[in-house]
C-alpha cells in the first residue's frame, strides 16, 4: 500500500461528522398490562 493510500484511508476515517445526541420527543405513550382495569388505575 502506498503512503498516499494510507493517508487517504486515515483521512477518510477521520472525516466523519461528530455524533450529537438528540433525545427523542415523545408525544404519546402506550401502556400494555394484563391487570384488570380497576387494579391498573
Amino acid at each position: 500500500m502506498s503512503s498516499v493510500d494510507q493517508f487517504e484511508s486515515l483521512f477518510n476515517a477521520a472525516s466523519k461528522t461528530v455524533f450529537q445526541y438528540k433525545p427523542p420527543t415523545l408525544r404519546t405513550a402506550l401502556v400494555v398490562t394484563d391487570l384488570e382495569s380497576s387494579a391498573a388505575g
